[in-house]
């Protein structure tokens, strides 16, 4: 062999392994990048859905005649703005029946939306799931 082709054989050898690892890096480095902004938009609508149930619940067994405060009230209309837009198609369908609800009477029901809401969010963070039945949503108040 010629030293030419010598040379040639060992740039290839240094240049194809190269070329490989750089590549390689590239493509862990976009599916690294794709992986973190999923989780960080799956962490922040968490979030907002966490506080949206806990407003929820706030406002929930006050008793009969019991006025909420303006804090509450803020808390729960920005709880179902919230739901409307990062909670899936059936926790906006339960949103929009409790707001048509209170619209009709000045009283709602959110504990069908609250039962969906908190088994989704569980399946979300791994943990087990909850009952799907929204009568086994218990408000407790010290009053």
């Amino acid at each position: 062999m010629c030293t030419a082709e010598a040379t040639t054989i060992e740039f290839l050898k240094i240049l194809i392994p190269t070329l490989i690892a750089i590549f390689s890096w590239g493509v862990l480095h976009f599916l690294s990048k794709s992986k973190d902004l999923q989780n960080k938009r799956k962490e922040i609508i968490s979030k907002y859905l966490i506080d949206a149930y806990r407003n929820i619940e706030n406002c929930c067994g006050r008793g009969k005649g019991v006025s909420l405060t303006a804090e509450q009230k803020t808390g729960i209309e920005q709880a179902v703005a919230d739901v409307q837009l990062f909670g899936s198609s059936s926790q906006i369908a339960l949103a929009k029946n409790f707001i048509e609800s209170m619209n009709a009477s000045s009283s709602g029901d959110p504990r069908s939306l609250l039962a969906t809401l908190r088994n989704d969010l569980r399946k979300e963070l791994g943990l087990l799931a909850a009952s799907d039945d929204s009568n086994d949503i218990v408000h407790w108040r010290l009053l």
